[in-house]
């Protein structure tokens, strides 16, 4: 009986609107970027730089890492001189959190602290803290800012359909967790359409948040079946891969709805999106810091030269991103936007592809839900897929110095349930990587068969 009454619940609070299960901390946070979106750039650098100096200072306290690269720091530095300050802090790269994560670390060991794990683009698994409620708390604030952008509604109901890399209790085609409907993309396939799309239609959903590359497979299959998009949509929510303006134009004109797009990262160090007037990613001061250096590792700050994007959070204290390295490339855009916003914007983010895997079935899937975020990848510094022929491939991984004996099946049990059924996927290890002329390791590399 007890277990039914917290069944039941369970579900009423899916109901609720996430904003206000966080508490009033979510809203102060999404009212503080609402307000300095629009704020003046002198008034916007002076918190920031306030809101750094303090994170500086409780690193200095509690870390002999963070300590020794601080010791210069002076918190009452001019906004010039913080600024070459700032410049001139060591770089953090994957490597660095691969080979001394705990040192970089603060109060990893505190209650309400959660691991997480991470693959990115480059398949450089890398770990690190979060803090579980807090951290959540101000990611939605600032994620609900954004899709704002697009008529979603702060503390409103916003029925949602997550079509993403999720794998669902008993392989389920669908589940409702109150305004939202969970889907997951790897039964976009032409058998399951009619069964998706009738529990789609009848949730009625107003945004659809989903990969690009799963959006235009969604709309591919609905075309060729004579359908159109579910009515009432308002917009689609696009993230975790790179949108060219061309797949914008494609998705835009089938569905009939704006497609807005966001950049973030799973570390939580730089977050930004488009506006009503533009599709210039705003970087969100009340998030995170951003440069872009160039080859040499000089700061540029003039519009139309492409730079490595480099981010600093502050909003994640539990370990610090400090001028890290994303591995991505963008640019900034030129003069002030439409919208009167005075943050910076980026133009284009390149690094991003569109890379997957493709199953015997045709259906892609993308290297977003290849992404793992699993301790088991504690095992290996590096993983890349390389594929000859549709349902199967190579899986290469690179072992963390010191781990011992990998365990094998478990690492090919965590992919094979992303991949599907009946792909064959075969685990070899590796020295090292395959890379690009360039010398980037692609997380997945696609050839045409040899003979």
């Amino acid at each position: 009986m007890r277990q039914w009454i917290q069944e039941r619940l369970k579900r009423i609070a899916y109901y609720i609107p996430r904003e206000f299960w966080y508490g009033p901390g979510c809203s102060r946070q999404y009212l503080r970027l609402k307000r300095m979106m629009h704020e003046d750039p002198g008034v916007i650098h002076r918190w920031q730089r306030k809101r750094f100096n303090t994170l500086a200072r409780r690193l200095s306290r509690r870390s002999d890492y963070w300590r020794k690269i601080f010791h210069k720091w002076n918190h009452a530095a001019s906004s010039m001189e913080w600024r070459e300050q700032f410049e001139s802090l060591p770089l953090l790269d994957k490597r660095d959190l691969q080979s001394c994560l705990e040192e970089i670390s603060v109060d990893a060991g505190s209650p309400g602290t959660r691991y997480m794990t991470t693959g990115g683009s480059t398949g450089i698994p890398t770990g690190f803290y979060l803090r579980t409620i807090a951290d959540q708390q101000k990611e939605w604030a600032h994620i609900c800012y954004l899709w704002s952008q697009v008529g979603f509604r702060f503390g409103g109901l916003n029925r949602r359909v997550s079509l993403r890399g999720e794998i669902l209790p008993g392989n389920a085609l669908a589940l409702r967790k109150g305004h939202e409907l969970l889907c997951s993309s790897f039964h976009l396939s032409k058998e399951n359409l009619p069964r998706l799309m009738q529990v789609i239609r009848s949730f009625r959903p107003r945004f659809l948040h989903t990969f690009p590359s799963a959006a235009l497979r969604l709309a591919e299959l609905l075309a060729g079946a004579g359908e159109g998009p579910p009515r009432g949509l308002r917009a689609i929510l696009a993230s975790s891969e790179s949108l060219p303006d061309k797949l914008r134009y494609e998705l835009e004109r089938f569905y009939r709805v704006p497609v807005y797009a966001h950049y973030g990262h799973s570390e939580r160090a730089v977050l930004a999106g488009g506006c009503r007037h533009s599709p210039s990613y705003h970087i969100l001061p009340t998030y995170g810091l951003v440069e872009l250096l160039d080859e040499r590792g000089r700061v540029i700050r003039e519009a139309g030269r492409s730079g490595e994007i480099v981010a600093t959070s502050l909003t994640a204290d539990r370990t610090p991103f400090i001028r890290f390295r994303t591995g991505d490339f963008g640019e900034y855009d030129e003069g002030p936007c439409p919208c009167g916003s005075p943050v910076p914007r980026l133009k284009a983010v390149h690094g991003r592809q569109q890379e997957y895997l493709e199953r015997e079935d045709g259906v892609q899937v993308s290297a977003s839900l290849l992404n793992l975020h699993l301790d088991i990848l504690d095992q290996v510094t590096q993983v890349q897929f390389i594929q000859e022929r549709p349902g199967a491939a190579v899986l290469s991984v690179v072992p963390r110095p010191g781990t011992g004996r990998l365990d094998r099946k478990a690492i090919l049990r965590a992919y094979e349930e992303r991949l599907g059924k009946g792909f064959l996927l075969e685990l070899q290890v590796r020295d090292q990587l395959l890379r690009t002329r360039s010398d980037k390791t692609l997380l997945v590399v696609r050839r045409e068969p040899q003979e």
